[in-house]
């Protein structure tokens, strides 16, 4: 028997950047689009993996919308005033890494074409 094929994971090109840009937009966030093979500036885990610095999240068409919106809330959990000091590492603080999942799971409900209104 073949085991079940993997879920596709959704990534930043199967959804509208303007989207993306406008949901970070409304916590004071901006997002930085990298280009393909490009480097991402500020990702902890590498390529594909979105990367922050300040408050600025960069993505690549590859990156995955859980990667981009897990580093998006790590800046928005954070007071504005500490973005700044912000590169690629947000925290170890495991209440923040809490907070974190949470919102990432709100925040893709806000998305045309991802979170809950994706399954249903």
């Amino acid at each position: 028997m073949d085991p079940a094929p993997s879920p596709a994971i959704l990534c930043l090109g199967d959804i509208a950047l303007a989207d993306a840009a406008g949901l970070l937009a409304r916590h004071g966030l901006a997002l930085e689009a990298v280009a393909v093979h490009a480097p991402i500036p500020g990702s902890y885990w590498g390529e594909p993996e979105a990367g922050i610095i300040g408050s600025t999240v960069y993505a690549r068409a590859d990156t995955p919308v859980h990667s981009l919106l897990h580093e998006a809330c790590h800046l928005i959990v954070l007071p504005p005033e500490c973005r700044a000091g912000v590169h690629t590492d947000a925290t170890d603080s495991v209440a923040e890494e809490d907070a974190v999942c949470v919102l990432q799971s709100l925040l893709g409900d806000a998305l045309p074409g991802v979170g809950r209104a994706r399954v249903l």
